[in-house]
């Protein structure tokens, strides 16, 4: 970084002062780090529901993730896969895949009359996907 030399800005016919840097982008992004933002926390609670479904072993989180972020429904917060099993008494070639989903609304507290369905189709929706069934 500094100023150019009057040799070189005469060569060019330029008569002002210039100035110039050399900066490596990929150094810069290496020592990024995103300021933290404060989020109030949420003034109503959250409903959460565990469910546990056995699909086949070759059914990836990756693309559970993917169906639940495509038909993410209405209220839903957070989910996240905390546990996969395989062994007795799933069968063999299956595995249990365990998803927690967080539901709430930002302007009340939700009822189950108004969760149940929307949980419902979403299950029905991943059941479905995945040639699923629910683990009891």
């Amino acid at each position: 970084m500094g100023a150019v030399s009057p040799q070189v800005l005469k060569g060019w016919d330029i008569e002002q002062e210039l100035f110039c840097c050399d900066l490596s982008v990929e150094r810069l992004m290496e020592l990024y780090r995103p300021v933290p933002t404060f989020s109030p926390l949420p003034e109503y609670p959250a409903m959460e529901r565990d469910v546990a479904m056995v699909v086949d072993d070759s059914v990836e989180a990756g693309s559970i993730y993917g169906h639940i972020a495509e038909a993410r429904p209405r209220f839903l917060e957070e989910y996240v896969i905390f546990d996969c099993y395989r062994g007795k008494p799933i069968p063999k070639g299956k595995k249990s895949i365990a998803i927690r989903l967080r539901y709430r609304a930002k302007d009340r507290t939700l009822t189950e009359e108004e969760l149940a369905p929307i949980h419902e189709k979403l299950m029905s929706s991943l059941l479905s996907a995945f040639h699923g069934e629910l683990r009891a």
